[in-house]
């Protein structure tokens, strides 16, 4: 049956060698997720150029009851794209959509394939003076299709919101190979509730995305970048608070990282250096854009930062003079990820904190962690600016042992404490299959059930990513 399945997969893609991949040890990395952590055995993996394409696979494996994951940069940290190690589930990979079909500075919108890398997407819109707002440290290889699947955030979500709140409209293919034709350029359109946005965040479960229509915004005419030490994160709670007062829109990004995060990039990233020169406890990147030429938002984010430091709130500053400088503390932030990897077995949480909350979350967290898990050391840091944490535990020593178990208690420990301060145990890194189980405890009561009509109702045979994201 499976033979006969590849040959008539092959076939629906027009043929080509690169459409359709079997031979084991050219799937295999497909198959392994980014942190390397999960390893499947795809039965193949399909990589259709087109809408009909990916429609014509997705009839062809459904009329075969064979599974069907959507794959895009295999970025993710949930695996949600990783199939089982059966060797009976076809990987749908959609590097091989990755046209920009237009780009609309009127209207600020681009139309993209799912398979568009965002930094390809933002490279094509130079020369058109816009931006996606959107940013995060993966854009090199993260996919329009895959941001989107997982309702990805970023740096830039305090302002812009997450890749949902980017969304005009979406192309996609429903799970019985039903295409959704688009996507709509509009801003406005009540003709009933849109059912392609129901696969944002959905990770594949209810259908494929094939392109979208993406909101736009004109490329600051200045910016102002600067890196804060401050004493404590009642401090910078506070800070964000009065930047969001004085600057209003014209705040863009707030971003902490406490110390330890900090020290582990500088230790093991040769790129990374040092901003200031003493040791604080915790560091904020913040950054001010304006649509406005001249030196006003200089001056403002300049005062700013001075009543801040005259008021104790921030302990010692530095301001980008350059754009190299300003990349510089931007890079330094994005290596905290790879410090914590080149230390050794990190235990990643994604969390998300009421902002009034989160300060005293972090106090608390720490306290209890540390009690708890005695060989670990909490590296904390993320998008403080909208309540996301990358609230993360560093082994203290190379080797510990039984890490599978250590990773599900300190799940546990960690989320029974996010729930009793009232936030979520994902805040942009989606469900996948890592975080399954969490979902029926800790979501709101009724949730599970819809997600489950709406599973049942567009994939009754639960052949599009099985398992993942939906209790079953």
């Amino acid at each position: 049956m499976h033979t006969s399945l590849l040959t008539s997969l092959r076939d629906a893609m027009g043929g080509s060698p690169a459409a359709l991949i079997t031979a084991p040890d050219e799937t295999a990395p497909y198959g392994r997720d980014w942190l390397g952590r999960r390893q499947g055995v795809p039965l193949a993996v399909a990589r259709p150029a087109s809408a009909a394409e990916v429609a014509a696979v997705v009839r062809l494996c459904r009329a075969a009851g064979v599974g069907l994951l959507p794959q895009g940069g295999n970025t993710g940290l949930v695996g949600g794209s990783t199939p089982d190690a059966q060797g009976r589930q076809v990987l749908l990979n959609l590097s091989r959509m990755n046209r920009i079909r237009s780009i609309d500075p009127v209207g600020d919108i681009v139309v993209a394939e799912a398979g568009c890398t965002i930094a390809a997407v933002k490279a094509a819109l130079e020369p058109h003076r816009r931006v996606l707002p959107f940013g995060i440290g993966s854009g090199g290889t993260a996919q329009i299709g895959g941001i989107l699947s997982t309702n990805a955030g970023g740096h830039m979500a305090l302002r812009y919101g997450t890749a949902r709140d980017l969304v005009l409209g979406l192309e996609a293919v429903l799970p019985d190979g039903t295409e959704i034709a688009g996507p709509r350029q509009l801003r406005k359109d009540n003709t009933g509730f849109d059912v392609a946005r129901l696969m944002i965040g959905a990770e594949g479960v209810l259908g494929i995305i094939t392109a979208a229509a993406l909101r736009l915004v004109p490329r600051p005419a200045e910016t102002v970048t600067a890196f804060l030490g401050l004493p404590d994160m009642d401090a910078a709670m506070i800070l964000l608070v009065r930047l969001r007062e004085q600057a209003g829109h014209r705040l863009a990004a707030f971003e902490v990282m406490l110390a330890p995060a900090l020290m582990l990039a500088m230790r093991h990233v040769p790129s990374a250096r040092a901003a200031l020169s003493g040791e604080h406890s915790v560091y904020a990147l913040v950054e001010w854009d304006d649509a406005v030429p001249g030196p006003a938002l200089r001056e403002l984010a300049e005062t700013l930062v001075g009543e801040a430091i005259e008021t104790g709130l921030v302990s010692d500053a530095a301001m980008a003079e350059s754009l190299d400088q300003r990349n510089q503390l931007w890079a330094l932030r994005e290596s905290l990820p790879e410090g914590q990897s080149k230390e050794g077995l990190s235990l990643k949480h994604d969390i998300a904190l009421p902002l009034p909350q989160l300060a005293r979350f972090m106090k608390r967290a720490d306290r209890e962690m540390r009690a708890q898990y005695p060989m670990f050391t909490p590296v904390v840091y993320g998008h403080a600016g909208d309540g996301n944490l990358h609230w993360n535990l560093q082994a203290s020593t190379p080797a510990v042992a039984d890490q599978e178990r250590l990773m599900a208690e300190t799940r546990q420990s960690l989320y029974d404490l996010v729930d009793a301060f009232g936030g979520s145990f994902s805040a942009e890194h989606g469900v996948g299959r890592a975080y399954l189980d969490h979902v029926q405890r800790r979501t709101l009561p009724g949730r599970v059930e819809a997600m489950r009509l709406v599973k049942r109702a567009l994939d009754p045979a639960d052949l599009m990513n099985p398992g993942a994201v939906v209790p079953p």
